[in-house]
């Protein structure tokens, strides 16, 4: 069996449906894996993880693989090994449509939600006040999972969330009281976390990716795409090779974002899928 460490509450990754079964792009994933390494696509057991823990369970063998939109960064693969990327997304700012935030210089002296750890805290910090040349210094909190930066958001008690381009919109889409001010303001890859000195594992991960995006339409039905590889590397910068996904609109895993995300082919001009991707670093 396959154990597996999952979000529940990051739409369109890994969420609860209405009828509290657990779905999305990674889930669909998770068990594509299961399917062709064990067999049977349920041969696998789905462990809720949060951002915080989720290495530490990883290094402790309490899990297999993270499979939760796990940002591909200098500071996490010092920890663990990773795949080749699979998700190009990007961070955007998610203010109430009351709200007279704009763009990121508005942040300065604001307090600011994020669904990730503290090392992410520092590295947004970081981007926010890069991308506002300086000149922003908000306050940033840190919050486990994105439905309650959300709900501290509806409240009052911040006044913006930023995390995941995919995830926020899918949230703003959903309640009309909030709205995406700053739109893709840096770039962010997602890879499978794997256990760190684990070559063979990492080859087999690798080269069952590599087969998917062969396949083109392996997941298809599902309306996840894996498209050909192209240059990437740990928050979108080096030379790292990688086979993306593609999230298109024609979806089975709940409300469909209402754009691609995906990489042009290196091996021809054209996009891969159904659906008009946008390239991903550059």
């Amino acid at each position: 069996k396959l154990l597996v460490g999952v979000a529940y509450d990051l739409p369109p990754f890994g969420f609860l449906g209405e009828r509290g079964n657990i779905q999305g792009v990674d889930i669909d994933l998770s068990r594509e894996f299961a399917r062709r390494w064990l067999g049977d696509a349920m041969a696998l057991e789905l462990v809720r993880v949060t951002p915080e823990p989720a290495i530490p369970l990883l290094r402790a063998g309490q899990i297999d693989l993270i499979i939760a939109a796990l940002p591909l960064t200098w500071h996490n693969r010092a920890l663990i090994d990773f795949s080749q990327s699979y998700f190009a997304d990007g961070q955007s700012v998610l203010p109430r449509a009351d709200s007279p935030v704009q763009r990121l210089a508005d942040l300065d002296q604001t307090v600011v939600a994020v669904s990730s750890g503290l090392e992410s805290v520092n590295t947004l910090t970081t981007l926010i006040m890069e991308a506002a040349d300086g000149t922003v210094a908000p306050t940033v909190l840190p919050f486990q999972e994105i439905r309650s930066a959300q709900q501290a958001l509806l409240l009052g008690q911040v006044d913006a969330v930023i995390g995941s381009s995919v995830a926020l919109t899918q949230l703003q889409q959903a309640n009309p009281a909030l709205k995406i001010a700053v739109a893709d303001f840096a770039r962010q890859a997602y890879a499978i976390g794997i256990p760190p000195f684990n070559a063979k594992f990492r080859d087999q991960l690798n080269f069952t990716l590599q087969a998917l995006a062969a396949d083109g339409d392996a997941l298809g039905e599902r309306g996840v795409h894996l498209v050909d590889e192209v240059d990437g590397g740990p928050g979108g910068h080096g030379a790292h090779r990688t086979s993306m996904i593609q999230v298109c609109g024609r979806s089975g895993i709940g409300r469909s974002p209402t754009r691609c995300v995906g990489a042009w082919s290196t091996a021809r001009t054209r996009p891969v899928g159904s659906c008009r991707p946008r390239p991903i670093w550059g």
